[in-house]
């Protein structure tokens, strides 16, 4: 009878270590997978982005305020 009970608690961790490695398996690869590659080009990030004003707001020099009634910050 005490050798039942051992088969029985092996048969017991095996399923559930089996069971464990079946849900924790798939989610590990797509983890994995999902992380970003080891190397990008920058160029590859998109157009440039100046904020969403017009085009070539930046361009303007006004001195030390800009013509938006900001402060100068020097």
């Amino acid at each position: 009878m005490l050798r039942d009970r051992r088969n029985g608690g092996r048969v017991r961790l095996v399923v559930a270590c089996a069971s464990t490695m079946a849900v924790l398996g798939p989610l590990i690869w797509l983890w994995q997978n999902s992380l970003l590659p080891e190397t990008y080009s920058v160029m590859d990030m998109g157009h440039v982005d100046y904020g969403g004003g017009p085009r070539g707001a930046m361009e303007h020099s006004g001195g030390g305020a800009s013509a938006h009634g900001g402060h100068a910050v020097a």
